[in-house]
């Protein structure tokens, strides 16, 4: 795909990450408005750059290896090409090692340590692209192979991750979800009955923050859906994410008149 094609496409997508004063903006222009809200002028220039010059197209295969582990749900790699990327795992959540100077240890530290396991330095990855491809921090979205093995999946079912399902998860909302149960059921990793996480990472993002929630929730067991604010009224572990009420709808989800 050339890059110009590449960069239009980019554009048309809707971004799922955070809500603007419209509710059906294109991808490109909800990352300037948060781009220009949040991070100033140079932060823009910076996000402007990566959509001219980005050759990861949604849906692509990119072989790599590992330059190293950054927390439990990203890493470095170094493509082929040798161009060095940071890839954000699509799909999970782990918790959180620094975030407004907070954290969630010692939890952070026990999933670096395990996807660390999972994938020392040198592992040959191939990295499947989400779509959207990039993130508003110019981080690969995707899913992470080595050897065969669904490194995203591997995360929540040893129980270092929590599911983080923003529709579409790559059509993977099912196993991400059943994973999860049989993890914590198990007491594996962070979920140790002796000392668990209990806070997600995404909830406590917002209490930290100060936030609303923003995005619309799902049910994937019963496909109902709420408003922002009904985020945890359904199970974590059933939690599905969409930026808007129409692409609940469109998902084949409907109101959730009983818990409105």
């Amino acid at each position: 795909m050339k890059k110009a094609n590449l960069v239009k496409g980019m554009i048309q997508d809707i971004f799922f990450f955070d809500r603007a004063p419209l509710k059906e903006v294109s991808f490109g222009f909800r990352l300037l408005l948060h781009t220009l809200k949040e991070r100033g002028s140079m932060r823009l220039l910076i996000v402007i750059c990566l959509l001219l010059t980005v050759s990861f197209p949604a849906n692509a295969d990119i072989e790599a290896r590992i330059a190293r582990v950054v927390d439990g749900d990203t890493i470095h790699a170094i493509t082929k090409d040798g161009e060095r990327i940071k890839v954000r795992f699509v799909g999970i959540d782990t918790p959180e090692h620094r975030y407004r100077r907070h954290w969630q240890e010692p939890w952070a530290t026990m999933a670096t340590k395990h996807l660390g396991r999972l994938l020392p330095p040198g592992s040959e990855v191939l990295i499947k692209t989400a779509s959207p491809p990039l993130d508003h921090y110019g981080r690969v979205l995707g899913m992470v192979f080595n050897r065969g093995v669904n490194i995203n999946l591997a995360m929540v079912e040893d129980g270092y991750a929590f599911p983080y399902l923003v529709h579409p998860v790559m059509d993977m909302e099912e196993e991400f979800s059943a994973a999860f149960v049989r993890a914590r059921g198990a007491g594996k990793g962070i979920h140790n009955p002796a000392n668990p996480l209990k806070e997600p990472p995404g909830i406590f993002r917002l209490r930290v923050s100060g936030r609303a929630p923003y995005w619309w929730v799902g049910n994937l067991k019963t496909r109902r859906y709420l408003p922002p604010e009904g985020i945890e009224v359904y199970p974590v572990e059933y939690r599905v994410f969409f930026e808007n009420e129409s692409r609940a709808r469109i998902a084949g989800y409907r109101k959730d008149d009983k818990n409105s």
